[in-house]
């Protein structure tokens, strides 16, 4: 964030001196306004400075940044610290920048803008502040080829999309309370809410009518019926739908924010406690695992679910990256018929039976884990062995 907030008030100040020259004068007219211009922007400089290396120090040393760092983000990565640290060379060694700005860089930049160049506004000036001008537009012709390419879209939706909930989850030591047994199917889970009179339905933020694509409809139908949150014995959990819009994210220990399909939280503490992610045959691949399914798993027990034909290819991936999920299962809509076929691809019990087993801790090395087996078939009293991957 610092990095961020620095960047973007240095860029305001260099573009507002573009835009409007003459208010930039009178701005800074009088001495002890061009004084205070010129701490503020050394100061933001040296931030932005000490920012951006120590992002690039974290991508470095953090495995899973690491794996997903392009080359292109690393050429930008390194267009950009030269750039701020041309620029606070510049703040440093020549001062009174805010002035002499004016009547250098921007006639020039105008002329450049006219299709008319013209290099003597520029030629005098220090072999640093021309290297700081030139890496600029290197700067520039990298951003379409990079993720910065975000900055220019404009989010026009921003202004009228529902209100998103993030939760920061964060682990605890020690036994995390066992969820009792359920059925495994609507039906029967939906009978028993009837016969103990519990009659609150599940609590979904995004409805399959709602929903536009096939993934988007299987998002929500895998939500209804395997993750059925609330119910007569869990009063306090409830699940949420990431399908055509995003409802609950769940924050990272480095300040991301992810996006699971599916998300079960206990309130009001609004702890994660399931995730669900559901995929098509075009995202089971290396990318999608290590960005997605091995950060997700560190959040909270994660089960995956995926087409019939991809379900070996998941399971392999999750045993060569070391991804601890809790179980594989298959989806998939049968030809004219609007209800979804979820299988059981890997042997831990899947949907609301296997909840049962929320572990407090997973590390990545650990490859077999004794889990409650409750599923329909299984007394909640028994324990069963099973392989993780």
């Amino acid at each position: 964030m610092p990095w961020h907030y620095a960047i973007l008030f240095i860029l305001g100040a260099h573009v507002l001196a573009l835009l409007f020259p003459g208010a930039w004068q009178q701005l800074i007219a009088a001495p002890t306004r061009l004084y205070v211009l010129e701490v503020i922007g050394l100061t933001l400089a040296l931030v932005a400075l000490v920012a951006l290396a120590l992002l690039i120090i974290r991508r470095l040393f953090n495995a899973r940044i690491l794996r997903v760092t392009s080359v292109m983000d690393w050429a930008l990565l390194v267009a950009l610290l030269a750039q701020v640290t041309l620029g606070f060379w510049v703040a440093l060694a020549y001062r009174w920048g805010s002035d002499w700005y004016l009547y250098t860089a921007v006639p020039w930049i105008e002329s450049l803008v006219k299709l008319s160049p013209d290099i003597t506004y520029v030629t005098s000036l220090p072999l640093v502040v021309k290297l700081h001008m030139l890496n600029g537009f290197l700067v520039i012709a990298l951003l379409p080829f990079t993720r910065l390419v975000h900055i220019l879209t404009f989010p026009i939706t921003y202004l009228w999309r529902p209100y998103q909930v993030v939760i920061w989850n964060r682990r605890k030591p020690g036994p995390v309370p066992q969820l009792q047994a359920l059925a495994g199917d609507s039906s029967s889970g939906r009978s028993k809410r009837r016969q103990s009179g519990y009659t609150t339905e599940p609590t979904y933020l995004a409805s399959t009518s709602s929903l536009g694509s096939l993934h988007e409809k299987a998002v929500a139908d895998i939500a209804r019926l395997r993750f059925a949150f609330p119910d007569r014995d869990h009063l306090r959990y409830a699940t949420y739908v990431n399908g055509g819009r995003r409802s609950m994210g769940v924050g990272t220990s480095e300040g991301f924010v992810a996006y699971p399909s599916i998300v079960v939280v206990r309130q009001p503490e609004e702890e994660a406690k399931a995730l669900g992610e559901v995929e098509t045959a075009e995202t089971v691949n290396d990318a999608v695992a290590l960005y997605k399914w091995r950060l997700y798993s560190d959040l909270a027990p994660l089960y995956l679910y995926v087409p019939p034909a991809n379900a070996s290819e998941a399971l392999a991936l999750c045993r060569r990256f070391r991804i601890p999920v809790i179980g594989i299962r298959t989806w998939n809509y049968e030809s004219g018929s609007k209800e979804i076929t979820i299988s059981d691809y890997y042997n831990i019990p899947s949907g609301l039976a296997a909840m049962a087993s929320n572990l407090a801790a997973l590390p990545d090395k650990i490859f077999r884990r004794e889990l409650p087996a409750l599923d329909k078939d299984t007394h909640p009293g028994e324990r069963a062995k099973h392989a993780t991957i």
